[in-house]
């Protein structure tokens, strides 16, 4: 991670254009340390699941495009984030594993011309179930 107070020297160069990113968003655990039924990204904080709070957070920053990865069976996580597309983890490996299948449902969910734009390397990844509210 680079020192906020040090200058990059390709951000400088006006010719340079800053390709953006793409954000995810990891909701495929299933929050089995809270011992409850619900997912923890589902959990509610301020009238909304904790997931809303990290995908809302993520918008802020103008992502060319946002994922989030859910579980296998997660269609409560999936209506949650609507319409937010999602990719699906099957099974759960960790979050490495995560963010390839992030891949993937990136792909999968833009145009031809979306995908061209799209980043290969330069990615946001948020934990969906941990919420910045102020």
């Amino acid at each position: 991670m680079s020192d906020p107070g040090m200058s990059d020297p390709g951000m400088s160069d006006p010719g340079m254009s800053d390709p953006g990113f793409a954000a995810i968003v990891l909701a495929a655990g299933e929050g089995s340390r809270l011992k409850s039924a619900h997912p923890k990204v589902l959990h509610g904080l301020a009238g909304q699941p904790l997931v809303r709070h990290v995908i809302d957070a993520v918008q802020t920053l103008g992502p060319l495009a946002t994922v989030v990865v859910i579980g296998q069976g997660m269609d409560a996580v999936a209506r949650a984030v609507a319409p937010c597309p999602t990719a699906i983890q099957s099974p759960p490996q960790g979050t490495a594993d995560a963010v390839r299948a992030a891949r993937t449902g990136l792909a999968m969910n833009q145009s031809p011309e979306a995908r061209r734009r799209l980043p290969q390397d330069d990615a946001c990844v948020r934990f969906g179930g941990i919420a910045n509210h102020r």
